[in-house]
């Protein structure tokens, strides 16, 4: 399953543990994949095609061999200081600021940016001042894209973005409305109108309704928000295992929908650490 945007925005809080720590080591573990020792913490960034994904793990793992990207990325990025790490909007992308360090007058601040989008997935290095890309580890030129160029030189600009309504504001009245545009699959509604629902989580939704009836509906909704924005109730980082305990799912909440299968819910004390054994297992 594809890494979602409600579990980026439970991952976030864990992730600001790494403001104010200086940059150690970055190795490149696969020609997609990234480990970067940040103070005490180890971050893996993935550009996979199927599992991109960013999360905390135990360790940085050793590498045998050296890659430019990695390479690169330690030219500007070594004994830098993490000053910003944040979610844009409740799009699969972060960015994370370093001050690199140096004179302070001489030192350009360095923007990488973690696309976790599936097949168009990608990991950027980008001058802040100037909003240059100065390398990425996927370099997308015209013959693979026809609306953005992924190139080093080339000026930054992000994945194309759809208005949606914030799923945390969103109203009875603004919900019954987006059910109405397609009360035959409400899922669907969910996902088209309000921002950050993948298709398991639209999903959840409709499972917890029991139905599509748009008040039920509500209250699903309802309910599976504040599990992730409050914590409460199932609102814990899950893992979803099949009768032989395999994983299946992975999430910010439990994910009741596998249950009438025989799937189990695993649940973790941390994003990351949901994450890290679901994918474990799938890769």
């Amino acid at each position: 399953m594809a890494f979602d945007s409600f579990s980026l925005y439970r991952l976030m809080s864990e992730l600001q543990a790494l403001v104010g720590n200086q940059v150690r080591h970055i190795a490149q573990t696969e020609s997609y994949e990234i480990v970067i020792r940040i103070g005490p913490y180890a971050l893996l960034i993935s550009a996979h095609p199927v599992y991109a994904r960013i999360h905390l793990v135990p360790r940085v793992p050793k590498v045998k061999e050296r890659r430019h990207f990695s390479d690169f990325l330690m030219t500007h990025l070594m004994r830098g200081t993490v000053s910003r790490v944040e979610q844009v909007g409740l799009d699969r992308i972060v960015h994370i600021e370093v001050q690199p360090q140096g004179d302070l007058l001489q030192r350009k601040p360095r923007l990488l940016i973690c696309e976790l989008m599936g097949k168009h997935s990608n990991i950027i290095l980008v001058n802040s001042d100037t909003g240059k890309i100065l390398e990425c580890i996927k370099h997308i030129d015209s013959s693979l894209s026809s609306y953005r160029e992924v190139l080093p030189g080339l000026d930054y600009v992000p994945p194309p973005q759809r208005s949606k309504l914030d799923p945390f504001r969103l109203r009875r009245d603004e919900f019954l409305d987006v059910i109405k545009r397609r009360p035959d699959q409400p899922d669907r509604a969910i996902m088209d109108s309000v921002d950050g629902f993948s298709p398991i989580i639209a999903r959840e939704v409709l499972f917890r309704a029991g139905g599509d009836d748009p008040e039920m509906l509500w209250k699903a909704y309802v309910e599976v928000i504040e599990a992730i924005r409050d914590g409460i109730g199932d609102g814990h980082p899950c893992v979803m295992l099949d009768r032989d305990d395999k994983p299946i799912a992975v999430g910010p909440l439990r994910l009741r929908q596998f249950e009438p299968q025989g799937a189990r819910p695993s649940f973790f004390s941390s994003m990351s650490e949901a994450l890290e054994k679901f994918h474990a297992e799938m890769i």
